[in-house]
């Protein structure tokens, strides 16, 4: 009996041993389960930073797009005009009738062309001549504009009178020349040849072909044509007041 004492001892040892090797297994299986779930999450955050910049630069991928966007529809609203919109000059043209002449420079322009030529100066007459024809001597050897131009004939102060051709497709003056007027015509009106034909354009639309200071039945007048396609206006205009005195049509 004395003999068996010492090897319940060693047993006991060995079983002691073995929990503390068993815990220490267990305790290593912890520890390595902790650190592998702790990098895990530092890997899914990270993954979580990554997938944050990812999403930030789409975002300013896509406003960076919407920008652009933008700036294309601009520039094209700005190319294209708005159909509810109308410049001013095709205003202007829906105010000439259907079938009526349009000169690329209209009267008024020719006007302004030729006092610019010679200032100091007033229109007393403006007429496109469509044929080439100098109507105040009716010689056609000393006709150089072959229908192209606006005659306008202007007055200085001396009461002297100059025709002066202007293209009526460049604005250009093409030629000019002295001309002998009568005595209504060597005083300045009231009423400029411009405000005149800008009164008989308001009264009846199209296009002015022709405006002359005349005398109608004794009374110095302002004699406007306009033209309305088939057919033309006639307006006497006072030329003290700018008064529509009467107006005629010819079919």
């Amino acid at each position: 009996m004395r003999t068996a004492r010492p090897v319940r001892s060693t047993r006991s040892a060995r079983s002691t041993s073995t929990a503390k090797a068993a815990a220490a297994r267990t305790a290593g299986r912890t520890a390595g389960r902790a650190a592998t779930r702790a990098a895990l999450a530092t890997a899914a955050v990270g993954l979580g930073f990554a997938a944050a910049g990812c999403g930030s630069d789409s975002s300013s991928d896509a406003q960076t797009t919407v920008t652009v966007t933008e700036q294309v529809t601009t520039d094209a609203a700005a190319q294209s005009p708005s159909t509810g919109s109308s410049s001013p000059a095709s205003a202007a043209a829906s105010d000439v009738p259907q079938g009526a002449s349009v000169d690329a420079v209209d009267a008024t322009a020719a006007m302004d062309a030729a006092l610019k030529h010679r200032p100091g100066t007033w229109v007393v007459d403006v007429d496109r001549d469509d044929d080439g024809d100098d109507l105040d001597d009716r010689d056609d050897r000393d006709d150089r504009d072959d229908g192209r131009s606006w005659e306008v004939t202007v007055v200085d102060a001396d009461g002297r009178g100059t025709k002066i051709f202007v293209d009526r497709s460049s604005g250009e003056i093409t030629s000019e020349r002295e001309v002998r007027l009568d005595s209504l015509r060597q005083q300045a009106p009231s009423v400029t040849a411009a405000d005149a034909a800008a009164a008989a354009v308001a009264s009846r639309p199209g296009e002015l072909e022709s405006l002359e200071l005349d005398s109608d039945d004794g009374r110095v007048v302002w004699e406007a044509r306009i033209g309305d396609g088939p057919g033309e206006w006639e307006l006497w205009i006072d030329p003290e007041t700018g008064e529509i005195l009467r107006t005629e049509h010819d079919d």
